[in-house]
């Protein structure tokens, strides 16, 4: 799914579900934001996560969290803090709920897939998930978008 494709999912959701977002979003993320968080985690992150934070800035979307990149408790900086070594090459951009997390795998260079994985935190292991890039995640986990 591409950004454009997003917009209009997002927007039809607003207007469709407007309590759907009554939570707390994220202001926009400048360059220098991304940046700072990156060198922070020794990534870079996909394009399109990079495309989300800057135009929507993260937050809460509707029934998903997308950890934004500014200062916080809950920016993707520190929620991977931790660096519990079992989440070696992956990098969390949301959570379930429960402890499990979603985020994408990070090669050895620091780059990183735009396929969303899933982190189980009790097996330690990653799975694909079947959301293609942060776009088609918060779509349809987010927004219910079919």
């Amino acid at each position: 799914m591409d950004i454009a494709e997003f917009r209009r999912i997002l927007e039809r959701a607003r207007t469709e579900h407007p309590k759907w977002f009554d939570l707390q979003q994220a202001p926009s993320a400048t360059e220098l934001d991304i940046a700072s968080a990156e060198r922070a985690l020794g990534v870079t992150f996909p394009s399109e996560y990079r495309d989300l934070l800057h135009e929507y800035g993260g937050g809460d979307v509707a029934f998903v969290e997308v950890y934004p990149v500014g200062a916080g408790s809950r920016s993707v900086v520190d929620m991977n803090s931790d660096r519990d070594p079992r989440r070696s090459g992956f990098v969390a951009i949301s959570d379930d709920g429960t402890g499990n997390e979603y985020g994408f795998r990070v090669s050895p260079d620091g780059a990183t897939e735009s396929k969303i994985v899933y982190f189980d935190f009790e097996t330690g292991d990653s799975s694909d998930t079947e959301f293609g890039n942060i776009f088609d995640f918060v779509a349809r986990k987010g927004l219910r978008a079919p």
